[in-house]
């Protein structure tokens, strides 16, 4: 057996369910272009999307232009959420 060179650890969403709030962020973000988008149809449009993609499609299907930094702006209120909203599922002690 050939020992991998590289091992990688993807466990967003698995150990702590960051993933609602992630798209919290964006549901917020685009509250304030006016367009109106539920937990669920963010789930169903873009969970898993890389932000190109879903800035792509959020700019054609409600026919909005985002800023430049939208991406920025996004990932900054995510991670204010994360801050104010994230917590682990169990607790460690001792």
């Amino acid at each position: 057996m050939t020992k991998p060179e590289l091992v990688i650890f993807d466990c967003d969403g698995v150990l702590i369910d960051s993933e609602h709030l992630a798209l919290q962020s964006l549901i917020e973000i685009l509250a304030g272009h006016g367009v109106s988008l539920t937990l669920a149809e963010a789930v169903e449009r873009y969970m898993g999307h890389n932000s190109e993609s879903e800035k792509a499609d959020i700019e054609t299907r409600y026919q909005i232009k985002l800023s430049s930094d939208h991406i920025e702006k996004k990932r900054a209120l995510r991670e204010k959420l994360f801050e104010e909203k994230l917590t682990l599922p169990y607790t460690i002690t001792g």
